[in-house]
């Protein structure tokens, strides 16, 4: 075997020395990388409450929908895509479903087009809270006609004393957006001026 000076023991000791410190710090960066990412997404699904679809609570905050809007609402969508110049109207009622001819009794959405579709199924729902602090929540009523989905972003904005709904139109493909912005958009409140629901815990 060959046997190692001095000086050329020192030289590699050293030189493990630095691997190990570039080591520890790539291992650092990446774990930093990571945190920052989780941080940086707060996006997570919420639980429906078991018997009203209009309900949903995650990370000790409850929602609920069921009163914010007059339901059953009517909008009117922009333009339809690719330059085509119809405006589609829209009925949206998540608490009772809406009346869509030939379509299922649990529809959420029907857009009224050439003859009427469904756009999601309120049964089904699938909530997401966007960010905290200034809630920001999607719910996503999937399974419409021919996998129509309708997404409902609600936003809570201090500046909108009365809440609002308008459509922000349909996209990529089969997919209908539409927004409900104001001070109160169902999150729950313990002293504030929105008003308590009953299904949740306060």
């Amino acid at each position: 075997a060959l046997a190692l000076t001095s000086p050329a023991k020192t030289n590699l000791q050293a030189l493990c020395s630095v691997v190990s410190v570039l080591t520890a710090l790539n291992n650092l960066s990446s774990m930093l990388f990571f945190a920052l990412l989780i941080a940086s997404a707060s996006a997570m699904q919420l639980k429906v409450n078991e018997n009203v679809s209009t309900v949903a609570t995650g990370n000790g905050t409850c929602f609920d929908i069921t009163n914010i809007l007059p339901w059953p609402v009517h909008v009117n969508g922009p333009p339809a895509p690719n330059n085509r110049p119809e405006v589609f109207g829209y009925v949206l009622d998540p608490v009772n479903g809406v009346s869509c001819p030939n379509m299922p009794e649990d529809t959420v959405v029907c857009q009224y087009a050439d003859f009427p579709r469904g756009c999601g199924l309120k049964s089904q729902p699938i909530w997401r809270l966007n960010s905290l602090g200034t809630f920001n929540y999607t719910i996503i009523y999937p399974n419409g006609f021919n996998w129509r989905l309708t997404e409902i972003t609600f936003i809570e904005d201090d500046t909108v004393k009365d809440t609002q709904i308008k459509m922000l139109g349909e996209g990529p493909y089969l997919e209908y957006k539409f927004e409900v912005r104001g001070a109160c958009v169902g999150q729950s409140t313990y002293n504030g001026p929105c008003p308590k629901s009953k299904y949740c815990d306060y």
